[in-house]
């Protein structure tokens, strides 16, 4: 009898071989070392029927992503090291972290790399509030990211500046560093934390929002739905702090794969025209309380 775990990974794996051969899977390897496997054949059917929506869709997930080796400690070590000091990084070097990501999750060719240039980083100081840091970013911010549309008015539901973090608690703790961006106009609050889907979609219908702020899943889900749209958005705010177990957002399984699949589906066409650019930040290493601005 399989564990679940073992189960689960069963499962992952015979619907991986169904989705790249329209087969079924098979019912035991050739040379018969593994024995009969006619009970974890039927694992995608059995097995996975027990499970919710969310954990099916997470095994589909798992078994599109290409296969990465393991890395060894060194490695891996390293890799933390540089993700601990990444939102200092130079563009060059945050440009190509971010295709090494995106590389592995999607299994994306050389040819997607237009969008992951040097040119498509923004360098945000490394001083002053979240706010004083953003606003470099263009000399006039107000006008830039705040301002009507070419027929002199703020559409709804279409921010010129996106943050995504990778909780919502951490998410909506960006929203205060912002004062002065929330006084020019409303903060979108694009989680999932204490807010529903319709709400959010209803929001964003009516109301005109310069500046909103998210996590992965939940605003792949609104631009899917197209109530989030991304004519006007200028600049990408990606919270990489590490968390508890030093892993950033773009480690974390829950999150890697949903903000790779919205920057892929609603932002690469942006980023390689050079229309939409990057900033990374660390939260945790930005004053929590930013001086009152004007």
């Amino acid at each position: 009898m399989l564990s679940t775990a073992a189960a689960d990974c069963q499962a992952a794996k015979a619907l991986k071989e169904q989705k790249l051969t329209g087969k079924p899977p098979t019912s035991g390897s050739q040379d018969g070392d593994e024995g009969n496997l006619s009970d974890s054949a039927q694992l995608p059917t059995q097995q996975t029927a027990q499970l919710t929506k969310k954990q099916r869709a997470k095994l589909e997930q798992a078994a599109l992503e290409p296969a990465v080796p393991k890395p060894s400690a060194v490695d891996h070590k390293a890799a933390q090291e540089l993700a601990a000091r990444i939102a200092q990084a130079d563009p060059a070097q945050q440009a190509s972290w971010l295709w090494d990501s995106f590389a592995r999750c999607t299994g994306a060719s050389y040819l997607e790399k237009e969008g992951f240039q040097e040119t498509s980083i923004a360098r945000l100081p490394q001083d002053g509030s979240l706010e004083h840091r953003l606003k470099s970013t263009e000399a006039n911010w107000r006008c830039e990211y705040c301002g009507a549309g070419e027929d002199g008015k703020r559409q709804p539901g279409m921010p010129s500046l996106l943050l995504i973090g990778p909780s919502a608690v951490g998410t909506n703790n960006l929203i205060k560093k912002l004062p002065a961006f929330a006084k020019a106009n409303k903060i979108g609050k694009l989680f999932a934390k204490h807010f529903k889907v319709p709400e959010q979609q209803q929001f964003l219908a009516r109301q005109p929002c310069c500046v909103a702020v998210g996590t992965p899943h939940r605003l792949c889900k609104l631009a899917d739905l197209e109530a989030l749209k991304l004519d006007r958005l200028k600049l990408i705010v990606v919270d990489v702090h590490l968390d508890a177990k030093q892993r950033t957002i773009l480690d974390i399984p829950e999150t890697r794969g949903d903000f790779w699949e919205f920057i892929k589906k609603h932002c690469q066409s942006r980023l390689a025209a050079g229309k939409t650019r990057i900033a990374l930040i660390n939260s945790e290493q930005i004053e929590a309380a930013p001086a009152p601005e004007s």
